[in-house]
């Protein structure tokens, strides 16, 4: 009985360390890197009565590889590459910082001919590249522990979980990580002014990063999760 308790307690801590703070042991194992160019349009939005931050139709132009096994170390152009968000409801704000909750969502969508991913899926809507949610206190090692909107220097801070595109990824060589969350940061800059009673912003330059759950994590995992079937066979028998 009590060496069932043990794996299984085992494997709650592993379940903790593969989707809580896994992400960052990979030490930057592969990147994909979307861009948006100083005056690609879009805009960014708070209306000042508690609501989220929210940003529309903001162009993503291309899209970087780096440490993949395919495309390592090129850049692709999107079609019709756009990045909307919504965060959470607005916390607090500290001078020109303004905080807000994580939740809401966050997406990109287009094409990219490159990898022979077309603009418009099969039902003529956008193909969405990624999908995902905003978190606060990624795990030790993520880049941003806020979705804040930063005044001193009008940018907009976050990190997010998210789901890529199956083709994406087949394509790049990472089919492994299909339906596996990746951890994401956004540093995106806007032009405009602050106000408590809202805002409305230009979007100006900044990129969407991506580094995955180690695949280390995964298969340790695995094997604590498989010492609990072993220790319930053993209880039944």
């Amino acid at each position: 009985m009590r060496r069932f308790r043990i794996t299984k307690l085992l494997a709650v801590v592993a379940l903790v360390f593969i989707f809580g703070g896994a992400m960052t042991l990979s030490a930057q194992a592969f990147l994909i890197d979307f861009n948006i160019l100083a005056g690609s349009g879009g805009t960014g939005d708070y209306d000042g009565l508690g609501g989220p931050f929210v940003g529309a139709d903001i162009n993503v132009t291309s899209v970087f590889f780096d440490g993949t096994p395919n495309y390592s170390g090129q850049t692709l152009a999107l079609t019709n590459g756009k990045l909307n968000f919504v965060t959470g409801d607005f916390v607090s704000h500290v001078g020109f910082d303004y905080f807000f909750a994580g939740g809401g969502a966050i997406t990109i969508t287009g094409g990219i001919a490159g990898l022979g991913i077309p603009a418009l899926d099969g039902n003529g809507d956008p193909t969405v590249l990624l999908t995902g949610f905003f978190t606060l206190a990624p795990p030790a090692g993520g880049d941003y522990p806020d979705v804040k909107y930063q005044g001193a220097s009008n940018t907009f801070l976050a990190a997010f979980n998210d789901l890529k595109n199956e083709c994406l990824l087949t394509e790049l060589g990472l089919a492994g990580f299909i339906d596996l969350y990746l951890l994401g940061s956004i540093n995106l800059g806007f032009t405009g002014t602050l106000s408590e009673a809202g805002f409305s912003l230009a979007s100006a330059s900044g990129d969407v990063t991506n580094v995955p759950v180690p695949p280390a994590a995964l298969l340790l995992g695995s094997g604590l999760l498989g010492l609990v079937g072993l220790g319930w066979r053993r209880k039944k028998s």
